[in-house]
């Protein structure tokens, strides 16, 4: 349900639906569009601590296999198709099923491993890419083999030749901090409770001046772990964000971990920084994500329900990098 208010608040001249994939028949999508977008589940291919990795066998791949068996009969099948995974994705078996499938349907295709901070944000989100586009031998690795994945971001299209605008450090956190005053802080701050915690100190934590940070989930908003996403320690004083941004100077993340490296692991360690360690806020993650600042939520989406809804999606400055290459002529 709150996918589908945020999506139709987003985008009011479509229809959105939520039916399952599963449940689509090939008339709902013979000839229906150019362009398919697809993320599937990615638990199946997750290899966070604990993840069951059952790949193929796994029932959340129920939508990808029926949207295969959809493609392998349509007689208008989508000119490109552009999928997401995470990096886990790479070396399954529901890969090479979608590879059999693209080679028997007459796709050639690219594929890439990239992340937002060959672009300069400061967020680890490496994913898996592939670019599909029909009835072209655009790119010639339509084998049953897995082709050279990219780690290159591809360039930017510029007068007659394309300009390469992979960069070598990120922008400081300080560029997408928000000044929050003391009644607008107060829904992110980890509580005394919670610093008091023996695992608190094995948190991610990072300063505006910071460069990097880890991957945000979408169990970013209810579960407190480094493989959820950083938390921001704040200055003493908010209005020092200022200089922050002014001086730009990036430094190594986990400023906590490194401010208690040298005294041991007592509880006080972690309260001396009470009222000062928050999660970033869901503008603060869209805009990390490249979502545009006039970019909103539904009022009545729970805060918790945001983080799971940024956390599921995807890094629009890369995805729109990606997604452009479909769109270049065959030859520059």
């Amino acid at each position: 349900t709150s996918k589908k208010s945020s999506s139709s608040t987003r985008i009011p001249k479509f229809s959105v639906t939520t039916k399952l994939v599963e449940q689509l028949n090939p008339e709902d999508l013979d000839g229906a569009a150019d362009l398919w977008t697809l993320s599937p589940p990615c638990q199946p291919f997750t290899t966070t601590k604990g993840a069951k990795q059952l790949d193929a066998t796994d029932k959340r791949n129920a939508g990808i296999k029926g949207l295969m068996n959809i493609l392998k009969v349509i007689d208008q099948k989508p000119k490109w198709i552009l999928l997401e995974n995470v990096k886990g994705f790479v070396g399954s078996q529901v890969l090479s099923m979608w590879y059999e499938t693209l080679a028997q349907c007459g796709y050639s295709w690219k594929e890439y491993l990239l992340s937002p901070t060959q672009v300069g944000v400061p967020n680890h989100r490496t994913r898996y890419y592939i670019i599909c586009e029909h009835n072209s031998k655009r790119w010639n690795n339509c084998t049953l083999e897995k082709g050279a994945i990219s780690t290159i971001l591809p360039g930017i299209l510029e007068g007659s030749g394309m300009v390469n605008c992979n960069v070598a450090t990120c922008q400081p956190l300080s560029t997408y901090v928000q000044c929050l005053n003391d009644n607008d802080v107060q829904p992110y701050l980890l509580s005394d409770d919670t610093l008091r915690k023996d695992w608190a100190k094995e948190l991610s934590f990072v300063t505006p001046e910071d460069s990097i940070t880890y991957c945000f989930t979408a169990a970013y908003g209810r579960i407190l772990h480094k493989a959820s996403g950083s938390l921001l320690l704040m200055p003493v004083n908010n209005s020092s964000l200022a200089t922050a941004a002014s001086t730009r100077s990036p430094s190594a993340s986990g400023a906590i971990e490194s401010s208690t490296s040298t005294s041991g692991s007592q509880e006080n360690n972690m309260l001396r920084y009470a009222g000062r360690v928050r999660r970033f806020t869901p503008r603060e993650l869209l805009s990390l994500f490249g979502f545009p600042s006039e970019f909103t939520f539904p009022k009545d989406i729970p805060l918790e329900h945001q983080y799971k809804l940024i956390g599921n999606s995807v890094n629009v400055t890369v995805v729109s990098r990606v997604a452009t290459e479909l769109l270049l002529p065959l030859t520059l």
